[in-house]
């Protein structure tokens, strides 16, 4: 009897995170989901431009749609006096990365405002009527360890299906561009750390996670250069690489995400292009469907 040889895969999917930040970017992403490999967005609940958004996914429903959610560097959902201590008078977070990751760290009288505005940004998100296909982060926020913690404690109400995590992983970045990764060597080195006590409590509480992502240590845009680069390097596992795609400063994402040559890269043997539906496990035989909905697998 002859057996196959087993050829292990690497799992890809690809991500825009400028979904809804105007109507130039929205049309950069699902030009990129039509005409290239991008399968998903994240859409900030304040994003400027959110209805256009909605409104294109609806027509694009193969498009998976998760919540970007900003508790750094943006707009709240609530007003200032509903969540006290964690935006200005003007409903901004701060802008201090690292900073903002230790207030919410060593501050405990921040958590139940934190727990709030989570909450009405998932509200407002459902109000959009559309499948929330993931939880996204900006600046990462959604693998800090309160945070983390946040989403699992209250899973059932939130109904979360999948959380990104922010893990890039920091060697290899260093080993093939060390001039674009060593301004975020601190930042990678903590995201590790946090991941590493992030995941066994989103996933014990029924949240999916890829291995790894792409794109978090680097504030250039991710060229097809860097993408061919990285991807050769990357050992067997599942990625979530996140893109902003646009036709001005990150026009080179948007042709890097439509560049035939990764199509031709991703259509090798032990390569696979999948989406955030691809994550979870199958519902048994007459059960009912995953609550992230509507997303579709793309060939």
């Amino acid at each position: 009897m002859e057996f196959e040889a087993f050829q292990p895969r690497t799992r890809v999917l690809f991500t825009a995170d400028n979904f809804g930040r105007s109507i130039r970017d929205n049309q950069a992403v699902i030009r990129a989901f039509q005409e290239g490999v991008l399968g998903a967005a994240s859409l900030a609940g304040r994003a400027w431009a959110r209805d256009n958004a909605v409104a294109l996914a609806r027509e694009n429903p193969g498009l998976a749609v998760g919540l970007q959610l900003v508790l750094w560097n943006g707009m709240s959902a609530l007003k200032p006096s509903e969540i006290h201590g964690l935006v200005d008078q003007r409903f901004e977070f701060p802008k201090g990365l690292l900073g903002t990751h230790l207030r919410y760290l060593l501050n405990a009288r921040l958590r139940a405002p934190l727990q709030s505005e989570i909450s009405a940004q998932i509200r407002l998100f459902r109000s959009t009527g559309l499948p929330m296909a993931f939880v996204a982060g900006r600046g990462g926020f959604q693998s800090h360890p309160v945070v983390a913690s946040l989403l699992a404690r209250y899973q059932v109400e939130w109904q979360i299906p999948i959380v990104r995590t922010h893990y890039d992983p920091l060697l290899t970045n260093l080993r093939i561009f060390p001039f674009r990764s060593l301004p975020h060597l601190f930042c990678g080195w903590l995201m590790k750390r946090f991941d590493r006590h992030s995941r066994p409590i989103l996933t014990a509480a029924g949240m999916v996670m890829t291995d790894h992502s792409l794109g978090c240590l680097t504030d250039r845009p991710l060229n097809l250069r860097y993408l061919l680069r990285m991807l050769e390097e990357l050992p067997p596992g599942t990625y979530e690489i996140c893109m902003n795609p646009n036709e001005d400063s990150h026009a080179a994402e948007l042709e890097a995400l439509t560049s035939p040559e990764l199509r031709r890269f991703l259509s090798q043997p032990g390569w696979e292009r999948i989406t955030h539906a691809d994550l979870l496990p199958a519902p048994p035989p007459g059960g009912a469907t995953h609550p992230s909905g509507g997303a579709v697998r793309i060939d």
